[in-house]
């Protein structure tokens, strides 16, 4: 029987560990692709209203931090 967090303590550092883990990954591989621009989770509509222009060359990330 769950009483308490139920899991959520490890899912949290869970998250905590992947994002950690993607910022030391992510600068290694920007030879990997084109990056067309960079955004931030507050700025959802920004970032969809540039992946979706005609002729856009490259990638858009949306990063977490």
């Amino acid at each position: 029987m769950c009483t308490g967090t139920c899991g959520r303590t490890g899912r949290t550092e869970k998250r905590a560990s992947d994002i950690a883990t993607a910022k030391q990954i992510a600068p290694a591989l920007t030879d990997q692709f084109d990056v067309a621009a960079t955004y931030g989770l507050g700025e959802p509509a920004d970032a969809v209203a540039h992946a979706v222009q005609p002729g856009k060359v490259g990638i858009d990330l949306v990063r977490p931090w």
